[in-house]
C-alpha cells in the first residue's frame, strides 16, 4: 500500500469518526475572502486544515504524493476527486499503481576489454565491432566502434574493444548474446566471428573473465575477455513512469464517469466501516496496554530503590553532628601522624643510603692507598724520601740543561764549520756566522752561572731545613 494511500485511508476514518461529510470538511478549510470555486480548496488551505481540524500531519514527501492524487493540474483540490479517492482506499484499492516500476529490472552494462585469437588485421584490411542484444530480440542490438584486429608497438596485443554495450533490463529474459563482427576492406560487408552468452544475473559473470567465442555451435578458437555490471535506472525515471500510471488511471476514471453505476451494497459497506473501528479499538488498546506497562515498570523501579535505601544499615553516631566533627578531626590528625611517619622513614632510609657510600668509598681507597700509609708511618723515612727525590730532581735538571748547552755549542761549531767551507761571496755574511757564533757563547755561559748559583741556592735551603 502507498504512502498516499495509508494517508486517504487516515482522514476518510477521521471523517467518519467525527459524523463529518466530505463536502463539510471542505467547506471550513475555505479562508475568508477565497476566490475558488465551491467545492475547490488549494493544497495550502488543504493542509492546514487536515492540521486543525482533523489533527492529521504527514511529511511533505507524503502531502506530494497526496497531492499528486487528488489535486489537478492548477493544484486545487476537488471536493469530488478527494471523496473519490477516500472511498477507493476504502475499499482496500491502492490509488498508485506501482507494481509496474517495480517490474523495472536492473539495466545491464556489458563491458567488454578484448579478443583475443583472431585474424590480426589492420585498419586498412579491415576492423572488427562487438555488439550485444538480449536473447530472442530481433535486430542488431547496440554496437562498438570499429577496433583494429591487434595493437602494434612496445605493448603488442589482440583486439583491444574496452567499451561497453549498454541493454534495457526486461523482465522476460536475463541472457544476452555478445557477438564479435568482422568488416573487411573498406566496404560494408560484415562476417561473424563469433557469439557468446551471458547470463547477467549470474555473479561469475560479475567479475572479469574470459568466454569462449561459438559459431553454429563449434568453437572457432577465439575468446573475448568481459564483465557484466549492473545499473539501476534513475528514480526520475521511475517516478516519472508512476505519474503517468497515475494520470493514466486518473484518465479512464474520468471517461467512466457518465457510464451507469453499480448500485453498492449497504451491509458491505457497514462491514468495512465496522473493520476501521475494530483496527482503531485495536490501535488504541496495544498503545493503553503499553502505556500500563511502562508504569508498573516505573512503579516497580522505584519500589526497588526504595527498598535499597530501607535495607542500608545507618549507625546512630554517623547521624550526631558532634560525633562526626570529632571523627572527621581524629581522622585528619591520623592522616597527619602517617604522613609524618612517612616522611621520617624517607629521611632515614636517605641517611642509610648516604652512610653506605661513604663506606664504601673508604674501602675502595683505604685499598689502593694502603702501600704509602705504610711507607709513611715514620717521619724519619719520609725526610729521606723526600731528600732522595730532591737530588734526583737536581741530577734530571743538571742532566737536561747540560744535555741543552752541548746541543747548542754542537749546532754553532756545525755552523761555524759550513761557514768557513764554503766561500762566501761577501764579507757580510761572514761577519753574520760570527756574530751567532759568538752569541751562542756567551748564552751558553749565562746558563751555565745560573745553574750554578741555582745548585748553590737549593743546597743552602737543604741544610737549613
Amino acid at each position: 500500500m502507498s504512502r498516499a494511500t495509508q494517508a486517504l485511508l487516515t482522514i476518510f476514518y477521521q471523517l467518519d469518526h467525527r459524523k463529518l461529510r466530505t463536502v463539510d470538511f471542505m467547506r471550513q478549510m475555505v479562508s475568508l475572502g477565497s476566490t475558488h470555486p465551491e467545492g475547490l480548496v488549494n493544497k495550502t488551505e488543504f493542509r492546514r486544515g487536515l492540521e486543525q481540524h482533523l489533527g492529521f500531519t504527514c511529511s511533505n514527501d507524503e502531502f506530494k504524493e497526496l497531492i499528486r492524487v487528488v489535486g489537478g493540474a492548477d493544484e486545487l483540490i476537488s471536493t469530488k476527486e478527494l471523496d473519490r479517492a477516500m472511498k477507493k482506499a476504502a475499499r482496500g484499492e491502492d490509488v498508485l499503481v506501482e507494481e509496474e516500476v517495480e517490474e523495472i529490472l536492473d539495466n545491464a552494462m556489458l563491458q567488454v576489454d578484448t579478443v583475443m585469437h583472431i585474424s590480426s588485421m589492420n585498419a586498412t584490411e579491415g576492423m572488427y565491432v562487438a555488439r550485444a542484444r538480449w536473447k530472442g530480440e530481433d535486430g542488431k542490438g547496440p554496437k562498438t566502434d570499429a577496433r583494429p584486429g591487434s595493437m602494434s608497438g612496445p605493448a603488442a596485443e589482440d583486439c583491444p574493444i574496452r567499451q561497453q554495450l549498454k541493454l534495457i533490463g526486461k523482465k522476460d529474459t536475463n541472457v544476452a548474446v555478445l557477438s564479435i563482427i568482422g568488416r573487411h576492406g573498406s566496404g560494408s560487408e560484415e562476417e561473424l566471428v563469433g557469439t557468446c552468452e551471458i547470463d547477467v544475473q549470474d555473479p561469475k559473470h560479475h567479475e572479469v573473465h574470459i568466454l569462449p567465442l561459438l559459431k553454429e555451435g563449434e568453437s572457432t578458437g577465439a575468446t573475448v575477455r568481459l564483465r557484466v555490471k549492473l545499473k539501476s535506472p534513475e528514480i526520475g525515471a521511475l517516478r516519472k513512469q508512476a505519474s503517468q500510471v497515475s494520470l493514466a488511471r486518473s484518465d479512464s476514471h474520468i471517461a467512466s464517469i457518465g457510464s451507469p453505476r453499480q448500485k453498492k451494497d449497504p451491509e458491505e459497506t457497514q462491514k468495512r466501516l465496522d473493520l476501521l473501528h475494530q483496527l482503531h479499538a485495536d490501535k488504541q488498546k496495544r498503545l493503553e496496554d503499553r502505556r500500563l506497562r511502562e508504569q508498573e515498570e516505573y512503579a516497580s523501579r522505584l519500589q526497588e530503590e526504595a527498598q535499597k535505601l530501607r535495607s542500608k544499615s545507618v549507625k546512630q553516631a554517623d547521624l550526631c553532628p558532634r560525633a562526626a566533627a570529632e571523627r572527621l578531626y581524629r581522622d585528619s590528625k591520623a592522616r597527619q601522624r602517617r604522613r609524618r611517619e612517612h616522611q621520617l622513614n624517607t629521611y632515614h632510609e636517605d641517611e642509610q643510603v648516604i652512610l653506605r657510600s661513604k663506606e664504601e668509598n673508604k674501602r675502595f681507597f683505604s685499598k689502593s692507598h694502603s702501600e704509602a700509609a705504610n711507607e709513611m708511618v715514620s717521619s724519619v723515612n719520609a725526610g729521606n724520601r723526600l731528600h732522595d727525590h730532591a737530588l734526583s730532581k737536581q741530577m734530571q735538571l743538571r742532566e737536561k740543561i747540560k744535555k741543552k748547552s752541548e746541543d747548542e755549542v754542537r749546532e754553532a761549531k756545525e755552523m761555524a764549520d759550513r761557514g768557513a767551507s764554503k766561500r762566501s761571496s761577501s764579507t757580510g755574511s761572514l761577519t753574520a756566522q760570527h756574530r751567532l757564533y759568538h752569541q751562542a757563547m756567551d748564552n751558553m755561559k749565562q746558563q751555565s752561572e745560573l745553574r750554578r748559583a741555582k745548585e748553590a741556592e737549593e743546597h743552602l735551603k737543604f741544610q737549613k731545613a
